[in-house]
């Protein structure tokens, strides 16, 4: 081609560049799969899920009970999180795995949001609650459930309808038995993380630092971090669904959610709680850096060994995806945009770099939605689904 006197040649796209636009134009289509399935199908079906969960909820007969299984619902953002994990199936396994990614993420709200409170029978019932945790996820192992007369206490019925639906779902599952030993032993550790982030710091340290994990890698309280996350529990969920899982797979599952993509949500978690924390006398992940800076800079870091986790994983991209969707929906909450936590949330969106572009759109829209729909003073309808429902009779379940 014969250019024109003073014609600049036309510039060349480097062979990098292009890569690059091209890994972006597939991510975002990507993205666009995952959110129109979870919105058109997944969503829905979590939004049943959690009616049906605070039905059951508001059955519970001991005052103090049903209020802490109520607050523990609220927090829907981290049970819809846990349901996304069934967007990356086809559609034969997929409402089993969210009937169980639901299931156990209430039980695990539920034992947290009993831990918080101060009583000591709040306390025992916290322990309870972990322990259903384990049943729930026993769906091959099959524990005898404890007699009637062994737990005679105000919310089992509400923990048993909980416990049996994610065992039945779970069990449906093609490749459940690969994931149940690796499964149970991330909700013991999860366990282990609440008892201990609720005493003394200097016990969560020793038993932070008593955990295996390769030296150099982490903190101990980005390792105690990862120890808590749910998210392992949930990816594995998810491969069950599977038929031709592996035991491979099932180890680089492990490693990356129970590794820096758990401890990020963990630390996440903790930057935007930090203020109830304190006010509970609960430890803060976060507080234990030696300054904001240098938690902006390691929890950047971290960011981007989560994103770059996702790559040893089948379906990686939509792995990427589901890490930055949970990236955005805690950076954008507004506890993050506290002059002491809005350093940290930069350094970590900095990270996951244009991924995270579309994800916060479609969260912003959420938000906005939310505020559109929330009930105005003085609609009597609303008011009346707000005031809790009266205690009804007892059903078949509270007989068992």
């Amino acid at each position: 081609m014969l250019l024109a006197v003073g014609e600049d040649p036309p510039r060349q796209i480097r062979p990098a560049a292009l890569a690059r636009l091209g890994e972006r134009l597939t991510l975002s289509g990507v993205f666009v799969l995952l959110a129109l399935r979870y919105w058109l199908i997944v969503f829905p079906l979590a939004a049943r899920e959690i009616r049906r969960l605070r039905a059951a909820a508001v059955r519970i007969a001991d005052p103090t009970h049903r209020r802490v299984a109520l607050a523990a619902l609220s927090k829907r953002s981290n049970i819809e999180g846990a349901a996304a994990f069934a967007a990356l199936l086809p559609r034969a396994p997929r409402t089993n795995a969210l009937r169980a990614l639901v299931a156990f993420q209430s039980i695990y709200n539920y034992a947290d949001a009993l831990a918080e409170e101060p009583s000591a029978e709040c306390q025992s019932s916290a322990a309870r609650a972990h322990a259903a945790m384990l049943l729930a996820l026993s769906a091959r192992a099959n524990p005898p459930l404890p007699e009637p007369g062994e737990l005679a206490t105000p919310d089992r019925p509400y923990l048993l309808e909980q416990v049996l639906r994610c065992r039945h779902a779970l069990a449906a599952l093609p490749s459940v038995d690969l994931v149940i030993a690796p499964a149970l032993i991330a909700a013991t550790e999860i366990w282990a993380f609440q008892a201990h982030s609720s005493v003394v710091p200097k016990r969560i340290e020793s038993w932070a630092r008593s955990r295996p994990a390769a030296p150099g890698t982490m903190s101990w309280w980005e390792s105690a971090g990862a120890a808590g996350s749910s998210l392992s529990v949930h990816a594995l969920i998810a491969a069950a669904g599977a038929p031709t899982l592996d035991t491979h797979t099932v180890e680089r599952l492990v490693a990356a959610y129970g590794g820096p993509i758990g401890a990020l949500h963990s630390l996440l978690d903790s930057l935007i709680d930090e203020s109830e924390d304190a006010r509970i006398g609960q430890a803060s992940l976060i507080g234990f850096y030696s300054s904001r800076l240098a938690a902006a800079d390691a929890m950047g870091h971290l960011a981007a060994r989560a994103m770059l986790a996702t790559r040893s994983l089948p379906h990686a991209r939509a792995h990427a995806v589901l890490v930055a969707a949970m990236i955005s929906l805690y950076t954008s909450d507004p506890h993050a945009r506290e002059p002491a936590a809005a350093p940290i949330a930069r350094a970590v969106r900095a990270a996951v770099g244009p991924t995270a572009a579309p994800v916060d759109a479609v969260f912003a829209l959420r938000r906005l939605a939310a505020r559109v729909a929330r009930p105005r003073p003085g609609d009597r309808r609303a008011e009346q689904e707000t005031v809790e429902t009266p205690q009804p009779a007892p059903s078949r379940a509270d007989a068992a």
